[in-house]
């Protein structure tokens, strides 16, 4: 009986021992594997940088404390986390220890590195402390943050096309005869544009507002553009986007001549990362005077010798060009008189003007006898001078120079034209008359200066 006993618990121990110490299964590395099993990341999951992300994982075995012949070592309080990535970019394999030393509670909050790189393959190991045991994680992501771009309020660009100034519109209207080029800046991301909204100040004054192809006609004194796909960088440099007006005719069926026309951008719709915004500015662009036809205006840059003191003298020549849309009338053309090389006495008299070879009588032009003329025409405003459509006039200047001169030096005389002294009407072959136009919103209006001298 009692051997009976000694071989039943020999048998028992025996197979204690076999069942029970069976070691589990070992990865690639030799730790064994089984003792912990992922809950996150998970497959195909997208971790941003620049966050926070709970990793989380389950142990299933502690302790192992009802094992027989239990060893106290193999109790896993403490794990390292690694992070294994594919770089995207460069094709190389990054490791980088996320911690290496965590208590083994399941979880671990991990403060994604803003400078990571990015990689569509990427794997976390689990590491016991103790190096026995270890698991990997599911094939993830490691994303970039999606950024929302905030349309700035847009700006009007200085360029030579959007200053206030004449437009002639004639019979016809003018087509895409202006632009305004506005800046938009997106903050913080990327936006796309897709619907502009301009208010006109007269409904009458402008008949088409486009932003590339895409075109509206004012309703109400609305233009509402759509179905735009304007894309703004993110960045301070922003976009700029030309906007091409085309305006009414001017005269009979159409607006006056001098009316002024003025555009605003109103409404702004944009999308950013899947968002849709709006803005709504008030950016006004520079106002057009609409004309039936209009002048250019040129000042000879001529600089001639043979300044004679106390005798008659050429001291300024201006062409007045009519454009093809009709002639134009000249009411008044002022001068600004300069010299240089008197030490005394300068002064300027016996004021004549001239339309090419012939002198315009009656005493046209008034001076002060030094810095400023004014030259209107025979009978005053009555009987202005017409300048046909398409053709140029010379006007001279003459006078007698006085004056004493600097020892040393060469005296002379120089004159220019003054935009606001440059007085002229349309007079369109539409029936358009405009009263009393200035100089001030001709472009290009020349600064330049007739000179002579000794």
């Amino acid at each position: 009986m009692k051997s009976y006993t000694r071989f039943l618990l020999a048998t028992i121990i025996f197979l204690s021992v076999a069942v029970f110490s069976v070691p589990l299964a070992t990865n690639a590395a030799g730790s064994q594997s089984g003792i912990f099993s992922f809950v996150a990341p998970t497959a195909g999951e997208n971790i941003t940088t620049g966050k926070i992300y709970d990793i989380k994982w389950a142990t299933q075995d502690k302790s192992a404390r009802w094992r027989p012949f239990y060893d106290a070592s193999e109790s896993v309080k403490f794990v390292k986390l690694t992070l294994t990535c594919v770089d995207s970019l460069k094709g190389s394999t990054n490791n980088t220890i996320i911690t290496s030393f965590t208590r083994n509670d399941g979880e671990y909050q991990w403060s994604v590195p803003k400078n990571l790189s990015v990689s569509n393959y990427c794997k976390i190991t689990i590491t016991s402390s103790n190096e026995r045991y270890s698991d990997v994680s599911p094939v993830f992501a490691i994303v970039t943050p999606v950024t929302k771009g905030v349309l700035a309020i847009p700006t009007i660009v200085a360029s030579s096309t959007t200053p206030s100034q004449y437009i002639a519109s004639g019979a016809n209207g003018a087509m895409n005869a202006s632009q305004a080029t506005y800046n938009f800046v997106s903050n913080g991301g990327a936006s796309t544009i897709t619907e502009l909204k301009f208010s006109v100040n007269g409904a009458s004054t402008v008949t088409n507002i486009c932003a590339g192809v895409i075109c509206a006609q004012p309703v109400n004194g609305i233009a509402d553009l759509t179905g735009l796909n304007i894309t703004v960088p993110s960045g301070f440099a922003g976009f700029n986007q030309n906007i091409q007006l085309s305006y009414s005719p001017v005269g009979v069926g159409g607006v006056n001549p001098g009316t002024t026309s003025q555009v605003a951008l109103t409404f702004v719709k944009y999308n950013s990362s899947g968002v849709t915004a709006t803005i709504t500015p008030n950016v006004t662009a520079p106002s057009i005077t609409l004309v039936g036809s209009m002048p250019t205006v040129s000042v000879s840059a001529t600089t001639s010798s043979g300044l004679i003191l106390g005798g008659q003298n050429q001291i300024g020549q201006v062409t007045v060009t009519a454009n093809s849309q009709g002639p134009i009338k000249i009411k008044q053309i002022n001068f600004n008189i300069g010299n240089s090389g008197f030490s005394s006495g300068f002064g300027i008299t016996n004021v004549t003007f001239y339309a090419g070879s012939t002198q315009i009588t009656g005493a046209p032009c008034i001076s002060n006898g030094t810095s400023v003329v004014a030259c209107g025409f025979t009978g005053g405003y009555a009987t202005d001078y017409t300048i046909p459509a398409g053709q140029s006039q010379i006007f001279n200047l003459f006078a007698t120079v006085n004056g004493n001169v600097n020892v040393g030096q060469v005296a002379s005389v120089s004159s220019s034209a003054t935009p606001t002294g440059f007085i002229w009407d349309d007079t369109s072959t539409n029936g358009a008359s405009g009263v009393g136009l200035t100089g001030s919103l001709i472009y290009g209006f020349p600064t330049n200066s007739y000179v002579i001298h000794q």
